[in-house]
Formats: structure tokens, C-alpha cells, sequence
């Protein structure tokens, strides 16, 4: 038996798992017989909504991407899925059966319109078929419209390939290759390559070629060739190259990759060891990136171990360790680097900290912590600023300011020192080894600028700093005062203009002298040009004469003083001779030779310029003296001398030796108890004498730093003193006047 009839049904909903229909409609024929339910007719759905989980894809899509190709296609993208949100109008033809317990149904004349404009045809009998063994489509499918891509279907069985028309979002273009699908029970498996052109941060790519493959619903994982046709980022311009990415379970790895290109007209180097990006979060990581530009004959490289980032809306951004490398010409180098990086339409910035070193192979000076930096690169224009530090105590050493364009290799950087302040925690050979034993124990502060420029074809500085009073122990002597101001024509070489000047307030060479000025200049290669210097002293002057001391090495320094009309009285007071006073004007010369050991007066001679007088008043030391002897102590009690010179030698920590030589008669009559001559000569005066005489004593005036290098308890007692002074042995009592090295001749 055989049963004829028509039908009509009507929804008004019908809800599934992600997709709710509206009003739907269906009317056609029927038949039913023995072999079973067959029926043909028309389906219409008024309205079609999309579900939860075609939201979330929309939401997916906005942010994948970032400020790269696949950005602005994914955010439009979303926006077309949002556009099936008002719903989806259909109709087609169908024909179902039902047979020995199994279904079957065919499709014809599909037809999907959204009122955003998106559109799905599928012309043809029975181009969609479902049936046990499977899904199957036939013919030919035109799609596109409301932001979706455009193109045409070619479908035979479970076999089809899909041409689309190239895709344009926002500056992006995207490209597909035909793309080979195959339908199967366990899920679709497609083969396509993708071609991207679009920005990147503040450049563009063109010619991003992504292979896509999938496989039974899930992408495939493997490696494919990746490849790039042009890339520019503001004035870098990289050649075409290819490189292998590895597709995983949750990232896509790169292989080690080169590339090489020009910044603005400068020929630029990349390399990496290797990539990897997270499928899900969007997170990427490159391992050891390295930069190297070439700027004329100059190299400016930029490493780091690893450099971790993530695409977003607002651009590009992430973290940088192991930073390390150096710009051109600049005279200093970067390592151990670390912040935070952020590429937007302003270009490059880095907040961070390294370390900072001069580039020579004997360092002018010790590496620097550069932290608070803030570093800005545009196009081809670097701009930054850090604060310099003494990585071990952490004191501010100096600010820093630094501008550099990587096209011509020019640059400059600006250092300002606001109150550089020198003590217990810092010292000058902390910053540079060039003061290391030249200078020692510093107290005080200064101030002043730097300035370094570079180009190339050479680096130049230059810098003008400022005391108002520092001390220090120094080769030829304790320093107090010292203030004045320092004019640098080249800073990084510490050279000077001539004719600098600084005022000490006290130096001690073996003499205290105070308020003095000293005239210099330093020349390359560490040496310093004494021009002169000038102290009062004794009622007269002591004047260091011109002299070239190289600082540069250990070796002996020598300084020669001059002395202009000095009082008698008061240098032997100063000298603190026991027992002998004298008047008179004195000039001459003391050479001075400072070395490891510490400082001697080598052949120092002072003459009387006219007459004057002697006298020594101590008690003689060994009761035994003859009579000549007994004679002459007496006649020393009060002299006056015509001629007198005094000869100085030995070390100023140390035994002085000190030989007298003068000339005249004796003021005070000769005692009587005292000579036992068979000539009466008691009371006698004006008796022409001669002497020789020599002194051996500790200098008085010690120098204090040359000895703290042996009796470290001297710089402790000094610089702790209310702590209990260090014990040391007493010094060894002066020696006096010893009468078997005296020659008086009357």
C-alpha cells in the first residue's frame, strides 16, 4: 500500500546547542509505503540566531593579533560574526527518506542572507547529502558580504576546494591560497598557505607567507617554511627570507633565524637562536636576539639572552634580560641589562637598569650602575637618561643624558655631578684607578659637568668641574683646602687647558706650608705639568718650581722647592731644632723625591744672604769632651756669623741630616770655669770660629699618609677618634748634637 499526502509545519522555536531557530517553516509532499517515509518540499527559517559559543569565537578574535597582519583581519573578522547576532534568514529545497531503519536527506537551492550582509548560495540538486556513510557536497557555493571574505566553493563528494577572494581589513590584506578540504568522519582536513601584508608595531610586512594545514578537525603539528617578501619598521628595511617554525600542542617554535637589511642607509644584522609563541595567550619569546649595524667604519651591537613580549591593541611590549652591547663611536659599553620594552606609534621604549663600562682596554674608569633609565628610540633617533651609581655603595656618581642617530653614528652625552661628596664610603679610586696611589683618604665634595661627543670619525669631551675644599693625603704630602675649578679639553683623557689654578688651604711636604696656589696643567697620558706653586713661609716664600710628574705609573716623583728670604728664627722653629736659635735671611733649594717608600729631601741646601746670628743653648751630652771642645760649646752659646749655609738630606719620616756650616765670632765672653787653657783668655769675645756641625733628628712634620701605608693605626686614630686609640710604641728620643762629628776650628 502506498500513501499520498502534503504537510505543513511551522516553529516558532527550536533551540540547540549553539544555535536558536525562529519561526521556521516547512510544507511539501510526502509518501509512505512498505519501503518506508519519503517526503520533498521547501524549508524556510525566518530567523536564525547564533549561540554562547559563537560569541565567545567573536570576543576570541578581537584580541588576537595586536599590532601585527593578523590584528586588524581577526578584529574585523569578530566584527562580521557579531553581524550574525540580529540573526539569519534560509531556504532551501530538501528531500529525506527514512528506509530499513536508516535516514538520509539532500539539499538543493541553499540560500543564507543576514541582514549585515552576509550571504551563502549553494545553487544545484542536491548539493548537500547526509546519510549514513557520511556528509557529502556537490556543486558549486558562492559566499561573502557583511565583512566576511568573498569567494566560490567547487565541492564533488567529500572533496572541495575554496577560492577566496583576497581579504582587506584596516591596512591588511589577506590571502589565501585555493584551499584543498576533505570532509570525514572523524573532521575536516584542510591544506592551504595564507599570505599576510599589514602593519607591524610602526612598519608594515608584506608577503607573510603562513602554510595552514589541518588534520580530522585539529591543526596539524609540524614544521613549515615561513616567509616574507619586505618588512619596514620606521627607517629599517629588512631583505625577503625564510625561516622554519614548528607547530606544537600550545605554541609554534622558530628555528634559529639571520636576517639582514639597511637602517635608513646603514647596512643591520639579526640574528636569534630561537622563537616561540603561545597558541593561547598570545605570549611570544625570543632567545639570544643579536643586532649588529654597521655606521661607517663603526659597529654598534645590541644582544640579550632573551626578550619576551606580547601583541595587543596598544602595540607591542615586554620584558629584556642579559642586555648587553655597545653604540659606534660612543666610548662606552652596556651589560647585564634589564627592563621593560614597549613598541607603539611613538616608536621604542626601554625603562630599566645595566651596567655601564668605558670600552678601552685599560679602563679610565671603573663600570657604573646606570638605573632609573628611560630610553627612547625614534626612527633612527635614540634619546635616554639614567643616574650613574657606584655599583658597591650605591652613591650617586652623576646624571646622564644621551642622544644618538643610528643612521650617521653621531651622538652625545651630558653628565652633570651635583655634589659629589668623597668619604668614608666612597673614594676616588672607587670610580678610576688613575687616582689609586696618588691620592688617598679624600674628604670633600665637588661639582660640574660633562660633555661627550662622538662621531665617525672620532670621539671628543670635554668638562668643567668645581671645589670648594677637599683633603686628601697625597705622594708629596698631606692636603687640606684644596679648591678651585678644573677646565677639561679632553675629559674621558683627563687633559686640560693650560694655565689651571687651584688654592690649598695647608699641604705638608715635610714643611706645613699654608695658603698656597699651584698652577698646572695635566697632559695626555696622565702626566701633570707643574707650572709653580707659591706659599708663605717663614717670613719668606717656598716655591715649588716647574716640574712633570707622570701619574700614570709607579715611579719617582720629584718636586723642587724653592725658598725666597726666609726667616732664620722661624724655620728653625718650625723645624723644631732643640736648643738652637738663629736670625738671618736664607735662600735656596729643597728637592724632594716621592716614591713607594715615601718622600726624602735629596741635596737640600739653604744660604745665608748676609750676616746674622747663632746660638745653641742644649747641655752638652758627654761630660768626657776635651777641652777644644768644651771651648767651642762655649763660643756656640753666641755667635755671629758672616757666612752660613745648611745642608739637608734623608727621608721625611725618618732621620733628617742636617749639616750646618757657618763662619764668625763669639758674642759672649768665654766662661772661665769652664776652659782650663794655659792662656788666660776668660771673658774673651769676637774670636773668629768655624764650624761644621751635624744634626741627625726626626723630622716633625711627619708625612702621615707614606707611614699609614706601614702603621695603619695613625689613619684609625685619625679618621675614628673617639674610638681608644691604637697603642703603639713611643718614638725613639732625638738624638743630640753628637761632638765626634763637630769641627770647630778657632
Amino acid at each position: 500500500h502506498k500513501t499520498d499526502a502534503k504537510f505543513q509545519l511551522g516553529l516558532a522555536s527550536l533551540v540547540g546547542r549553539d544555535v536558536a531557530a525562529l519561526q521556521a517553516r516547512a510544507d511539501g509532499d510526502f509518501v509512505w509505503s512498505a519501503r518506508g517515509l519519503d517526503a520533498t518540499g521547501q524549508a524556510r527559517i525566518l530567523r536564525l540566531m547564533p549561540g554562547r559559543q559563537t560569541r565567545q569565537m567573536a570576543q576570541q578574535l578581537r584580541g588576537l593579533g595586536g599590532a601585527t597582519p593578523i590584528g586588524p583581519v581577526a578584529r574585523q573578522l569578530a566584527t562580521a560574526v557579531d553581524g550574525l547576532s540580529r540573526g539569519v534568514t534560509g531556504q532551501a529545497r530538501f528531500a529525506a527518506s527514512h528506509r530499513d531503519g536508516k535516514f538520509a536527506v539532500s539539499l538543493s537551492d541553499i540560500g543564507l542572507l543576514s541582514p549585515s550582509g552576509a550571504i551563502l548560495r549553494m545553487p544545484g540538486k542536491d548539493v548537500v547529502t547526509a546519510n549514513p556513510s557520511g556528509l557529502f557536497l556537490n556543486g558549486m557555493a558562492r559566499f561573502g558580504g557583511g565583512l566576511f571574505p568573498s569567494g566560490r566553493a567547487v565541492f564533488k563528494g567529500q572533496i572541495g576546494t575554496l577560492n577566496f577572494q583576497p581579504y582587506v581589513a584596516d591596512g591588511a590584506r589577506l590571502t589565501l591560497a585555493p584551499t584543498r578540504i576533505r570532509l570525514g568522519p572523524q573532521g575536516v582536513s584542510l591544506k592551504t598557505v595564507a599570505t599576510l601584508d599589514g602593519p607591524l608595531g610602526r612598519g608594515r610586512i608584506a608577503g607573510l607567507s603562513l602554510p595552514i594545514r589541518m588534520e580530522k578537525g585539529a591543526l596539524w603539528r609540524g614544521c613549515l617554511p615561513i616567509r616574507y617578501r619586505a618588512l619596514r619598521i620606521a627607517q629599517l628595511r629588512l631583505s625577503p627570507a625564510a625561516m622554519t617554525a614548528c607547530l606544537g600542542q600550545r605554541d609554534v617554535r622558530l628555528a634559529p633565524v639571520r636576517l639582514v637589511g639597511v637602517l635608513d642607509t646603514s647596512p643591520i644584522r639579526f640574528s636569534v637562536a630561537g622563537a616561540t609563541y603561545s597558541l593561547k595567550g598570545g605570549h611570544w619569546r625570543v632567545l639570544a636576539p643579536s643586532v649588529r649595524l654597521q655606521s661607517g667604519t663603526d659597529m654598534s651591537v645590541l644582544t640579550a639572552t632573551s626578550v619576551t613580549g606580547q601583541s595587543t591593541s596598544a602595540g607591542l611590549s615586554g620584558d629584556m634580560a642579559g642586555l648587553s652591547g655597545s653604540l659606534g663611536g660612543v666610548p662606552l659599553s652596556a651589560s647585564q641589562g634589564a627592563g621593560r620594552w614597549r613598541v607603539t606609534q611613538a616608536g621604542l621604549r626601554f625603562d630599566g637598569k645595566m651596567m655601564i663600562a668605558d670600552r678601552q682596554a685599560e679602563p679610565r674608569v671603573f663600570p657604573l650602575l646606570a638605573d632609573a633609565i628611560q630610553l627612547r628610540l625614534t626612527g633612527t633617533q635614540m634619546r635616554g637618561e639614567a643616574l650613574l651609581r657606584e655599583p658597591k655603595s650605591g652613591l650617586l656618581i652623576s646624571t646622564l643624558a644621551l642622544q644618538h642617530n643610528l643612521s650617521d653614528g653621531r651622538g652625545s652625552a651630558q653628565l652633570g655631578v651635583e655634589n659629589l661628596s668623597f668619604n668614608d664610603r666612597l673614594q676616588p679610586e672607587a670610580i678610576s684607578s688613575v687616582t689609586l696611589g696618588v691620592v688617598a683618604n679624600v674628604q670633600g665634595s665637588l661639582r660640574g659637568q660633562g660633555r661627550i661627543d662622538w662621531t665617525p670619525q672620532g670621539v671628543t669631551s670635554s668638562g668643567r668641574f668645581s671645589t670648594d675644599g677637599l683633603d686628601f693625603a697625597a705622594a708629596f704630602g698631606p692636603v687640606t683646602g684644596l679648591s678651585g675649578d678644573i677646565n677639561f679639553t679632553d675629559l674621558l683623557g683627563l687633559v686640560t687647558s693650560p694655565g689651571q689654578q687651584v688654592h690649598l688651604a695647608s699641604v705638608n711636604p715635610g714643611v706645613l706650608v699654608s695658603d698656597g696656589q699651584v698652577r698646572y696643567r695635566i697632559l695626555p697620558g696622565y702626566k701633570l705639568q707643574v707650572d709653580g706653586g707659591r706659599w708663605p713661609f717663614a717670613g719668606g716664600a717656598l716655591v715649588l718650581e716647574p716640574t712633570i710628574l707622570d701619574m700614570a705609573q709607579a715611579s719617582d716623583r720629584r718636586l723642587t722647592f724653592a725658598v725666597e728670604g726666609l726667616d732664620a728664627g722661624r724655620f728653625i722653629a718650625a723645624m723644631q731644632f732643640e736648643n738652637i736659635t738663629a736670625t738671618g735671611t736664607y735662600d735656596g733649594h729643597l728637592p724632594m723625591i716621592f716614591d713607594a717608600a715615601g718622600g726624602r729631601i735629596e741635596s737640600g741646601r739653604l744660604v745665608a744672604r748676609g750676616g746674622g746670628t747663632l746660638s745653641y743653648v742644649g747641655d752638652v751630652s758627654n761630660g768626657d769632651l776635651g777641652l777644644i771642645s768644651r771651648f767651642a760649646f762655649d763660643a756656640l752659646k753666641s755667635m755671629r756669623y758672616e757666612r752660613l749655609s745648611i745642608d739637608l738630606n734623608g727621608a721625611i719620616d725618618g732621620d733628617i741630616i742636617t749639616r750646618i756650616s757657618f763662619a764668625g765670632v763669639n758674642q759672649a765672653p768665654i766662661e772661665g770655669g769652664r776652659t782650663k787653657l794655659p792662656i788666660r783668655i776668660l771673658g774673651a769675645s769676637n774670636l773668629p770660629f768655624a764650624f761644621n756641625v751635624t744634626i741627625t733628628a726626626k723630622f716633625r712634620q711627619l708625612f702621615d699618609m707614606a707611614r699609614s701605608f706601614n702603621d695603619p693605626s695613625i689613619l684609625i686614630n685619625q679618621l675614628i677618634p673617639q674610638l681608644e686609640p691604637v697603642p703603639r710604641s713611643a718614638p725613639p728620643e732625638p738624638k743630640p748634637v753628637h761632638p765626634a762629628e763637630s769641627s770647630p776650628k778657632p
